[in-house]
């Protein structure tokens, strides 16, 4: 109740103008409006940057409100808690000029701020975005290397953009707007990679660089060829994520725009035929089929698509069969693979697994 009533507290709050970001919050030494020494304490050490993360102002507030509900409705307190609002969307505005490495600050503080000024619609929608980058701090160890000034190692960039290209929605769109512009902007200084570090990387590697566009050219591989629409399988990764569930990374590039929107194909061989026949109309694979975050309808010639599913399968994994369907009137037909007459083409889990 006490997160909530700190939301509740600051969503009440009104825009006011003609901020100075050096102007004190309140005069915590004269205290005109008699406040408790606990908010006194919470704003000094707000003032002196001592408070700068989310879960710890939280945190505080949660303690404050708790203890001393009557500043819900306590007037004076709203227009100290809308300067604080503002400071910490100031805050929040020159950590973002730090790149990558200011993220986590300017996340608390654009979050923080966001229930401060709820009428700003451009700062409540840059606190959205930045969930995702709270999430994924809360729930993985991948923003640690940029919570400071050092220089994030290649292989800490390729696992940070992976996570945010392959999740949901808002971390996509957070990735468009915010990470791949900074991810190889340290302060100042740009550190685009080099050609010849970009070829030294697994294929599915250069693939999602060339796909976020941090590169030029897509990786020169390719898997299979699809026919009709013509598009190529140029890479497949897959990773263990947890006991038996694992992620599968495909990376297409359609030669031509797509018409149809299509269908991934995907079947997990099971190794029953190899011990005995399978019944009569009993499948021989598990289907993991799913249609594109992306409709292939949208698809850009020439450009690089992701597409990545996760896969439960309790058996060990072996072999992974890729195709393509669409609807060919009332019923659904495989895009069959250029130059045979296959219809799926063969992953083996060992070769196209990541270290």
């Amino acid at each position: 109740m006490a997160r909530y009533a700190f939301v509740l507290a600051l969503a009440l709050l009104v825009v006011g103008c003609g901020y100075d970001p050096e102007d004190p919050i309140y005069d915590t030494a004269g205290n005109p409006d008699g406040f408790p020494q606990l908010a006194l304490s919470m704003i000094d050490d707000i003032e002196a940057g001592n408070l700068g993360s989310y879960d710890v102002i939280l945190e505080r507030f949660a303690e404050l409100y708790t203890q001393h509900s009557e500043l819900l409705d306590n007037e004076p307190w709203k227009d100290v808690i809308d300067r604080l609002g503002r400071k910490l969307r100031f805050r929040a505005d020159s950590a973002l000029e730090s790149g990558v490495n200011g993220y986590s600050e300017a996340a608390a503080g654009y979050m923080l701020a966001s229930f401060a000024l709820p009428d700003d619609a451009k700062l409540v929608q840059t606190a959205r975005l930045f969930q995702a980058w709270l999430k994924t701090s809360s729930e993985t160890e991948l923003t640690q290397p940029f919570d400071g000034a050092g220089t994030p190692s290649l292989a800490d960039r390729l696992r940070l953009l992976r996570h945010f290209e392959l999740a949901d929605s808002l971390h996509r769109r957070f990735s468009q707007v915010y990470l791949r512009p900074s991810l190889f902007v340290v302060g100042d200084d740009v550190q685009p990679l080099a050609p010849g570090t970009v070829r030294e990387l697994p294929a599915a590697d250069q693939a999602l660089l060339a796909y976020a566009g941090l590169v030029g050219t897509p990786p020169d591989s390719k898997m299979a060829s699809f026919e009709d629409p013509a598009i190529d399988l140029i890479t497949a990764r897959l990773v263990s994520l947890r006991p038996d569930w694992y992620r599968l990374e495909l990376y297409f590039i359609p030669k031509s725009a797509v018409a149809k929107d299509l269908t991934v194909a995907v079947r997990v061989v099971t190794d029953h035929e190899q011990d005995s026949m399978p019944a009569a109309g009993a499948l021989n694979f598990v289907p993991f089929d799913f249609a594109p975050q992306l409709p292939t309808s949208r698809w850009p010639a020439g450009h690089v698509q992701v597409l990545a599913k996760e896969l439960y399968f309790t058996e060990e994994l072996g072999e992974i069969k890729v195709g393509l369907y669409g609807r060919a009137g009332d019923e659904t037909a495989l895009v069959r693979i250029s130059g045979s007459d296959a219809l799926f083409v063969s992953l083996l889990a060992e070769e196209i697994s990541a270290d």
